[in-house]
């Protein structure tokens, strides 16, 4: 139990400075689950982290198929490599992560390495973002 406790507070250090600045609704909305009274059970956090993830990958679509459709032909299919090297990265990295965390004492340990997965998807998403921000500019720009 001590060790749990330890591992809680661990596990909320990190989260709370890794996002000191929470802006993304999806983030907004993980924060207040992984804060609310009801959800402190590692089973509960591990679903707020769940549906969190199934939000970023939605957004993740979003975006890649929005960009989709702003670019020309040759920089889709870019756009489709990189995805397709992205998803064969994330692979690999899931796998480090489990082989890291897998084995660890501990219910906690999984929540972190939830939170570590989740972190991988969420930073593809925001690096399209960003991408099609850029893009939109330099469309207007050229307009």
């Amino acid at each position: 139990m001590k060790n749990t406790a330890k591992l809680l507070a661990l596990f909320f250090t990190v989260f709370t400075f890794s996002q000191e600045k929470i802006t993304h609704k999806i983030d907004l909305e993980l924060k207040n689950c992984l804060t609310a009274e009801e959800n402190k059970s590692t089973a509960a956090m591990s679903q707020c982290l769940n549906d969190a993830l199934a939000e970023w990958d939605l957004e993740l679509n979003a975006t890649y198929k929005l960009l989709q459709t702003k670019l020309d032909s040759k920089a889709e299919q870019k756009l489709k490599d990189s995805q397709r090297q992205w998803i064969k990265f994330k692979q690999k990295e899931v796998e480090l992560i489990n082989a890291t965390y897998g084995k660890a004492n501990g219910t906690m340990w999984q929540v972190i390495k939830m939170d570590k997965i989740l972190e991988i998807t969420r930073n593809r998403t925001q690096k399209l973002q960003l991408l099609l921000v850029d893009l939109n500019k330099l469309l207007n720009f050229i307009i």
